[in-house]
């Protein structure tokens, strides 16, 4: 339907979804590295347990006025988040953060940092830190 809107009305996709775009706020896909995936899926799904939650593709949870779904990666050690707000881009960023600040602290409630972006193979990743690491030595000063 929509491919045909595009051929037949000659309108751009970018006119097409700006009436959505106005009344949802999407966070779009956000990754964040995880230890246990399960153990962060079970914690999610007990902070939010007053919405109704369904497990058809990781965790949905849904509110009257906004909702998310995290789900695992199957090839790497990641949760990817997608939230959408009816309200506004704020209250969108306010909740999206908020469902971030869970899923990216440890089992101590100590924030993990981001993933770092990957540009690179890991073999090269690990050669890098290899040359970059600073050996201390017992005199304070190091070596390289």
């Amino acid at each position: 339907m929509i491919l045909e809107q595009l051929s037949l009305g000659g309108a751009r996709m970018s006119e097409l979804l700006e009436p959505y775009r106005s009344r949802y706020f999407i966070s779009g896909e956000i990754n964040s590295e995880v230890a246990d995936q399960q153990a962060k899926l079970e914690e999610l799904s007990t902070r939010y347990a007053d919405a109704h939650q369904y497990r058809l593709d990781g965790l949905s949870v849904e509110y009257d006025d906004w909702h998310f779904n995290v789900r695992p990666s199957n090839t790497e050690p990641l949760l990817r988040l997608c939230l959408e707000s009816l309200s506004s881009r704020e209250d969108m960023e306010r909740r999206r953060d908020e469902v971030l600040a869970v899923i990216r602290r440890d089992c101590r409630g100590r924030p993990i940092r981001p993933p770092m972006r990957r540009s690179c193979s890991p073999e090269a990743r690990a050669s890098t830190a290899l040359r970059s690491r600073r050996h201390s030595r017992s005199d304070g000063s190091t070596a390289t």
